[in-house]
């Protein structure tokens, strides 16, 4: 039992599998952002499509979706698991492998934190799950 027995690890082990990245740093975002939805009471969990100068892009709502969008971006700047690094998240969000992932600059810093403190206290060995099939209809 820790502090982060409310994160979707069954959704994030699904979405870490398909994408080859981290599930260490997906639970860190969703931590970051909004606490896994216990700081704020919206369906962006992970922050994905809340922007702060326009309305917020609702075709990417709910929990698995910004799990998906979320680690298929993380693909893109190359977060595989055991490759995570504070200056590959500073440079991911500054654009240089593509989208950035928030206009706040401390942003890889506060996710660098989170990261750090759940991979600390999370054996992903102990998390059993029930590998399901990928759901099609909505999450493509």
């Amino acid at each position: 039992m820790n502090n982060f027995d409310h994160i979707p690890w069954d959704l994030i082990l699904k979405y870490s599998k398909k994408f080859d990245v981290c599930p260490y740093l997906l639970a860190a975002i969703g931590q970051h952002e909004t606490g896994w939805g216990t700081l704020v009471d919206h369906e962006f969990y992970m922050g994905y499509g809340a922007f702060c100068d326009r309305p917020w892009a609702q075709e990417f709502a709910g929990e698995e979706r910004q799990i998906k969008e979320v680690a298929d971006m993380m693909r893109e700047w190359g977060m595989r698991p055991g490759e995570v690094n504070l200056r590959d998240l500073l440079r991911g969000n500054r654009g240089e492998f593509g989208r950035i992932y928030a206009t706040d600059q401390r942003w890889a810093y506060g996710v660098w934190r989170w990261y750090n403190k759940i991979k600390d206290a999370v054996d992903l060995k102990n998390i059993h799950f029930e590998e399901k099939e990928f759901e099609r209809d909505e999450i493509e």
